[in-house]
């Protein structure tokens, strides 16, 4: 029987990032679908016309370990499915239900979606704009802090197996979080949800490569999903920000570098960020717009 007591007990499991034994499996089956219904009521009374948020409290929440993040508290339930990790040019995850439950519209369709030229992606000593090898040190890019979208994933298994949401509900690609969550941990027991932002930039400096090939040229849109290791850079970067750019969502300019990393025999790569106050960007000859 699917008591208050066990509803407490599988929410401090979830926030935990762990499942209930064998002899909990008809109750945790019974809390899933309760769960998964409660999140479609949800969705079905949002009204239309409401703007849906990002999960901005994730930008605001303490970092935490990198494999261990808890589970955020939840906000506005998405109605559209941004890209997990993407491998083409738009994201084309399966569609929640419309918000009108009956069609989709222009706002179903571009909510959330993170529409670029290109991805941005980084290894040990390498850094790619698509499949193009970048020769410059530092990118130059204007990120509109309203298009980011703040959100938990979780990763695990061989094939590897994504999901991601941003209320703690409804999972992106559909169905329940916690469903997606648990059936990703039967997989792998050491998966656990973790913090990320989908990131599209726009380039305003020209991007080369060794050859000194074009790569991006100014006004392309990149875009890029922070790793587990790249939230603490990411959110070290939006706490930096003047409140006023934050609470007001606008566009500020970003210079982006690749930071190498080798600890324990294990190589990797971060992007780390740096706000370009609007008067440098004008010396910088990045923008032409007075300050």
């Amino acid at each position: 029987m699917l008591t208050p007591e066990k509803i407490n007990y599988f929410n401090q499991l979830l926030q935990t990032g762990n499942v209930p034994g064998p002899e909990d499996s008809a109750d945790w089956e019974i809390y899933k679908a309760y769960q998964n219904s409660q999140a479609l009521a949800q969705q079905a009374a949002a009204p239309v016309s409401a703007p849906i948020p990002p999960a901005a409290g994730l930008m605001n929440a303490p970092v935490a370990a990198p494999v261990a993040a808890p589970v955020a508290a939840p906000v506005a339930a998405p109605t559209t499915v941004p890209a997990n990790i993407p491998t083409n040019n738009v994201s084309n995850q399966a569609m929640a239900a419309p918000a009108n439950g009956t069609s989709y519209t222009m706002d179903d369709l571009m909510s959330n979606q993170m529409v670029v030229d290109n991805y941005l992606k980084v290894k040990y000593q390498q850094t790619f704009i698509g499949n193009d090898v970048v020769g410059d040190k530092e990118i130059y890019v204007a990120i509109n802090l309203s298009n980011v979208v703040a959100k938990l994933s979780i990763k695990g298994g061989q094939p590897v197996s994504y999901a991601s949401t941003v209320d703690g509900k409804v999972c992106l690609s559909g169905g329940s979080w916690l469903e997606a969550v648990a059936d990703i941990q039967k997989k792998d027991p050491k998966a656990r949800p973790y913090n990320c932002v989908d990131l599209p930039m726009t380039v305003i400096k020209e991007v080369k490569g060794f050859s000194g090939n074009t790569v991006a040229a100014v006004g392309t849109v990149i875009g890029h999903t922070t790793s587990t290791t790249n939230w603490k850079p990411w959110v070290d970067f939006y706490r930096n920000l003047p409140q006023e750019v934050r609470e007001r969502g606008e566009e500020v300019y970003v210079k982006l570098t690749r930071r190498d990393v080798s600890k324990n025999s294990n190589n990797w790569a971060l992007v780390d960020f740096e706000y370009v106050p609007l008067e440098q960007a004008h010396n910088l000859g990045l923008v032409s717009e007075p300050f």
